[in-house]
């Protein structure tokens, strides 16, 4: 379990949510989300993924430059599409992705927005608007 997994877990019991861990969702290919929650008939499915800065190699013998360098939309999509891979058909069931940020980029609710529905752009006189990534749905 790492750090993320050990924090979440920990705000769970705090909240008296009752929940399972390694859920597994796919049988064929032995994959599993880390926690199924339940209340009442409720079910929900999430997984926990963590956000670290990169550490860029410097080049042969010169150790490694630890680094901010994270692009948090890709990062996050990247997340959204590991998870949506565990499933060999769509889950029946909510399904949650909980990322943790420990890099030193701040994340916010743009930043999230723009990972889940794409880029903004400003077009002259109409204002703003999103540009969906159909890779997104695969």
């Amino acid at each position: 379990m790492n750090q993320s997994e050990s924090l979440f877990e920990e705000y769970l019991k705090e909240q008296g949510i009752i929940f399972s861990r390694n859920f597994l969702v796919n049988s064929k290919n032995k994959k599993n989300v880390d926690f199924r929650l339940t209340k009442g008939q409720q079910v929900i499915l999430c997984d926990v993924k963590e956000v670290k800065d990169s550490e860029i190699k410097l080049g042969p013998g010169a150790g490694k430059l630890g680094g901010g360098n994270i692009t948090a939309q890709d990062h996050i999509r990247g997340d959204i599409k590991k998870l949506r891979q565990k499933f060999e058909n769509p889950p029946t069931v909510s399904l949650m992705l909980v990322s943790i940020n420990f890099s030193s980029n701040f994340f916010t609710a743009l930043t999230v927005a723009r990972a889940l529905m794409g880029e903004i752009e400003n077009e002259k006189g109409s204002g703003l608007r999103l540009c969906n990534y159909p890779d997104m749905n695969n």
